[in-house]
């Protein structure tokens, strides 16, 4: 009789010896048992030595095994279950959008504590009720699944009463489909201080008089997007590629962004690990204050994003 730990044993291995092999195997076999018994991990784990049939009868056996052979051909596991945890949220996912990954809550993270700041500065020198004071404006554009918008606008709600306008736009319509879902979703979350709307552009669009705008823009090189689509990301190239060097699209968001934000807005922005002296020096051919291009880092203390202050 096969233990709860055999199982997941067995399922590592078959994703260990497939055609696109996980880099995850054992944690992807233990995500899919939760969704599939609706137990917790912490269950699952303190219970391995229990017979399968604890948690799972033949109906859900069939179920659990015919999503590993969804994972052994390589789709996504956040497809797979149709969400992903991000920045204490839960986004809706699946094909034709990009799955956020931890890395950019950090750029999340630092865009929430410019908006602090302007909250309590910008604009209020004649304001008695912060909640009466004009809405700031942001826009998060090649917003996929709105991961990092509605992050913002959920996480800035948390810390201000500021009013706050959030524009989320991407060019593709299939990934806005998600963003609605997940703007939908997770609107308790955000607050009545906070309107939120969703448009398609191509990049930052017609807006003007931004205080901040944020992108998880393409910036894979063509042959890093042939080689991760051959790990079996499944994610459109759309949102992968740009081009020979990966900086096709930044070269071309950020002078929009410059002319979009407002004197004293910040554009706050990923790139790729070894793209940072680069963008920085696009930003400032840009025209974006010198002293304010920075760098930060991710998680793993990789270069991970940009920010850069309009000092007009």
């Amino acid at each position: 009789m096969i233990t709860i730990r055999g199982l997941l044993e067995e399922c590592k291995n078959t994703l260990v010896r497939s055609e696109t092999p996980s880099e995850t195997p054992g944690l992807d076999a233990l995500i899919l048992l939760e969704r599939v018994t609706e137990r917790d991990r912490g269950y699952l784990l303190a219970e391995q030595n229990e017979p399968v049939e604890t948690v799972l009868d033949s109906d859900g056996v069939t179920q659990f095994r015919e999503l590993l052979d969804r994972r052994r051909r390589g789709e996504p596991i956040a497809y797979i279950i149709g969400s992903r945890e991000f920045f204490g949220l839960e986004f809706e996912v699946g094909p034709g959008v990009l799955i956020p990954r931890p890395d950019s809550e950090v750029l999340v993270e630092r865009a929430i504590s410019l908006l602090v700041d302007m909250a309590d500065t910008v604009e209020m020198a004649d304001t008695v009720d912060i909640a009466e004071a004009p809405p700031l404006k942001i826009l998060d554009c090649c917003t996929g699944s709105g991961c990092i918008g509605i992050s913002i606008a959920a996480g800035f709600a948390e810390v201000s009463d500021r009013p706050l306008d959030v524009v989320l736009s991407d060019i593709d319509g299939d990934a806005l489909e998600w963003c609605r879902k997940n703007a939908a979703a997770l609107k308790s979350f955000i607050g009545p201080s906070v309107s939120i709307s969703i448009t398609r552009n191509n990049l930052v669009g017609p807006v003007d008089e931004m205080a901040l705008i944020t992108a998880n823009p393409p910036y894979l090189t063509d042959d890093e997007t042939k080689k991760v689509l051959a790990k079996g990301w499944g994610e459109p190239s759309l949102a992968l590629a740009a081009g020979i060097d990966g900086l096709g699209t930044i070269r071309k968001l950020v002078p929009q962004a410059y002319s979009s934000l407002r004197p004293g807005g910040y554009l706050v922005m990923e790139h790729g690990s070894t793209q940072g002296a680069s963008v920085r020096e696009l930003c400032k051919m840009a025209g974006f204050e010198p002293k304010s291009i920075r760098t930060g880092r991710d998680l793993a203390d990789n270069e991970r994003y940009v920010e850069a202050r309009n000092g007009l």
